[in-house]
């Protein structure tokens, strides 16, 4: 019976990695960005079992960071370095939480204001052909928890494409 667990697992491994040639292929075909990035903000919550995603773009000139496609919510803006997405911005670090209350960067004031409940976040950087942040890709609340180490892996990958096209833009 451990086989049979082990080979259903590789079974939704090679299915999440089919999906995620099917959306580079798909994407890499998409000529408009605006489209482009909500289809890959969609894919990611779909993917990844969350609940919502957003894709947050660096403005250096301003020292925010804003939302380009947000699920579910209007725009968001933040201060560079405030909130999870606005530290990530800052230190080019990803962050995985399974209790974003937990964590005292997190700022709940956009939760409270739309009577959400933000638990499991995970936030990569999206850096530039420089090596600098450019943006913020953040999943939020997946179904079963906490998000896994191959959950951050299929979001790098997701970025890395991400950043290419805002770049490019």
């Amino acid at each position: 019976i451990p086989m049979a667990h082990t080979v259903a697992q590789l079974e939704e491994r090679l299915g999440k990695l089919e999906r995620l040639m099917d959306i580079d292929r798909s994407l890499s075909q998409e000529l408009d960005l605006k489209r482009l990035l909500e289809r890959t903000v969609a894919e990611a919550s779909r993917v990844m079992e969350a609940d919502r995603s957003s894709l947050y773009v660096v403005d250096r000139s301003k020292k925010e960071l804003w939302t380009i496609v947000a699920e579910g919510v209007e725009e968001i803006r933040l201060p560079l370095g405030k909130g999870i997405a606005g530290k990530v911005a800052q230190t080019g670090e990803v962050v995985n939480v399974e209790d974003a209350y937990s964590v005292p960067d997190f700022d709940r004031t956009w939760d409270v204001k739309h009577g959400y409940q933000t638990r499991s976040m995970l936030c990569m950087p999206l850096r530039g052909r420089s090596g600098d942040v450019i943006g913020v890709f953040a999943v939020l609340n997946k179904a079963s928890g906490a998000f896994s180490d191959e959950d951050e892996a299929l979001l790098q990958a997701m970025g890395a494409g991400v950043a290419v096209s805002l770049e490019n833009a």
